[in-house]
């Protein structure tokens, strides 16, 4: 999958490749539109014609679940869904994108199955592998959504019996939820974790997760989740010297999304220039 996002990259920035769609300023509100054509599509369907079948799997069934939504499509309402930044940024733009990988259980309740979750773990199981030089002792999933995506590791992690789960606590003050501290106090002094987390827009609850690891004597060794918004928070992650991973950057679900028809390039370029527009 890494080798999308690269091309990506490499093809120029969201709004640069949007606009072989349909480009409208954020700033100005001019621009020119460029139809979209089937030979656009193609080249699109070329790109990804190698894509994982596990990976496209998660990815279509993602979408069938409705953890994937996009504003318009389905029934879902036209001006847009509330993020969790607009806990602190009331006023801030409506995301034409919401993601909800939570569980039932959750609470905030989502539609993951267990067959997704056990994908999802065995997917982001094989990132762990491609990771060149990652030392770790303890894995633990940052709560509320990051607990059941920790647990199915755990299940791919069983033949390595040094590897322990912990668990972060979260508390609510005041209206605001905030990652606390860890339940187990019997951990080994200066040792590494992974932390696990569904997605990241901004990254307050991972600093949050990485500040606790570090008072408690323990190091961040990297940040894994299932996927990327690209709103910036995986830079600020990065600059604690903690590296992020992910099983797919949200560009790249758009752009399988459109090649299958789940989307048209309209709803494409409006969600493209949004996260554009809305990066920290």
């Amino acid at each position: 999958m890494a080798q999308h996002a690269r091309h990506l990259e490499a093809t120029g920035s969201q709004a640069q490749w949007v606009c072989t769609c349909q480009w409208r300023s954020s700033v100005s509100g001019e621009g020119t539109e460029v139809d979209i054509d089937q030979e656009w599509i193609d080249h699109l369907a070329f790109i990804y014609q190698t894509l994982e079948h596990e990976y496209a799997r998660l990815a279509d069934m993602l979408f069938d679940l409705g953890a994937v939504r996009f504003a318009g499509v389905a029934g879902e309402p036209e001006e847009g869904f509330t993020l969790k930044l607009h806990e602190e940024n009331p006023l801030a733009p409506k995301s034409p994108i919401f993601l909800n990988l939570r569980t039932p259980d959750n609470p905030k309740p989502g539609p993951l199955t267990p067959e997704a979750l056990e994908l999802t773990g065995k997917l982001l199981y094989g990132r762990l592998h491609e990771i060149e030089g990652l030392d770790f002792t303890y894995i633990a999933g940052i709560p509320n959504a990051g607990e059941p995506i920790a647990d199915a590791i755990m299940a791919n992690l069983a033949s390595w019996s040094r590897v322990a789960k912990l668990h972060l606590i979260k508390q609510e003050s005041d209206g605001k939820r905030k990652i606390a501290g860890i339940r187990e106090t019997d951990y080994v002094q200066g040792a590494s974790v992974v932390l696990y987390d569904d997605l990241i827009t901004q990254a307050d609850t991972k600093l949050e997760a990485i500040d606790v690891l570090k008072n408690a004597g323990l190091a961040a060794a990297a940040v894994m989740l299932v996927v990327d918004r690209q709103q910036g928070g995986k830079e600020q992650v990065e600059q604690t010297g903690c590296p992020v991973y992910s099983l797919f950057t949200l560009p790249e679900m758009m752009v399988y999304y459109l090649i299958k028809g789940h989307l048209d390039a309209e709803k494409v370029n409006w969600a493209m220039i949004y996260l554009d527009s809305n990066t920290v």
